[in-house]
């Protein structure tokens, strides 16, 4: 996989977040690629967006995406059932996003 979802505690909110975790160097490209995207589209309330609420990088170690925590069936299934979705379930979500987003 390109990264990890691991569950964190904002320190400032002390709010569940998501954490998108990328292996540096490994998985450097795919991270760069995501910040910039992240970083291009951060300034607007986007309401089908995952609201960003910060990015790090450790040199040589990981990229850390912090993200809000949502309550959404992806969310779920990755967080309490530790659910692997399959290519299809992948590609239906990715469909239902997109659907989302043009609205």
């Amino acid at each position: 996989g390109q990264a990890m979802i691991l569950g964190g505690i904002d320190n400032e909110t002390q709010e569940e977040i998501a954490v998108k975790a990328f292996q540096l160097p490994a998985k450097e490209i795919s991270f760069m690629k995501e910040k910039v995207t992240l970083n291009h589209i951060r300034p607007y309330e986007l309401k089908h967006i995952c609201r960003v609420i910060d990015i790090h990088t450790i040199p040589s170690q990981a990229g850390l995406i912090f993200m809000r925590k949502y309550t959404t069936d992806l969310f779920r299934s990755v967080f309490e059932h530790g659910a692997h979705p399959t290519e299809n379930e992948f590609k239906s979500t990715f469909y239902q996003i997109c659907l989302g987003v043009k609205e």
